[in-house]
Formats: C-alpha cells, sequence, structure tokens
C-alpha cells in the first residue's frame, strides 16, 4: 500500500482508479456503501438513480465505463 483514500464516493474511486493504474496498491477507506451518493436502489418494480445521473453524458465519463466494461450496465431513464 502507498497511498489511503478516505471516501469511497465518486471522487475517491476515481482516485483508487488512478493509482491502481499507475501500479500502485491504495488502501480505500469507506464506512458505507461503495458509490456514496452514486447507487441504483430496487423498489417495486422501479429503479431509482440517486445522487448525480448527468455524468454519463460526458466523453470522458463514457471512455472510463468503456474501459472498465461498464458501458452495457449504464441504465438511462425511460421518459
Amino acid at each position: 500500500m502507498t497511498a489511503a483514500i478516505v471516501g469511497g464516493g465518486i471522487a475517491g474511486l476515481v482516485c483508487a482508479y488512478e493509482l491502481v493504474r499507475l501500479g500502485e496498491r491504495p488502501l480505500l477507506i469507506e464506512p458505507g456503501p461503495i458509490g456514496g451518493m452514486v447507487r441504483s436502489v430496487k423498489e417495486s418494480d422501479f429503479t431509482l438513480e440517486c445522487g448525480p445521473n448527468v455524468l454519463v453524458e460526458r466523453s470522458d465519463l463514457r471512455e472510463l465505463l468503456d474501459e472498465l466494461g461498464l458501458r452495457a450496465d449504464v441504465c438511462y431513464p425511460v421518459v
């Protein structure tokens, strides 16, 4: 371990990801659920998106989702 990151929200996760890309092994400290305010909650037949949900339109975030293999997991609201 070369770094400790306090907080597993979006900023902490991106920091940890970048450190891993540089070959480091950071320690992520988060007492609650990983993702901070960014999470999906299933309730009955609905999926509720909590936290910021407009970030997926940014090209840098789309590239990150592609790199992580998560692009297919992005859910958009039905209008």
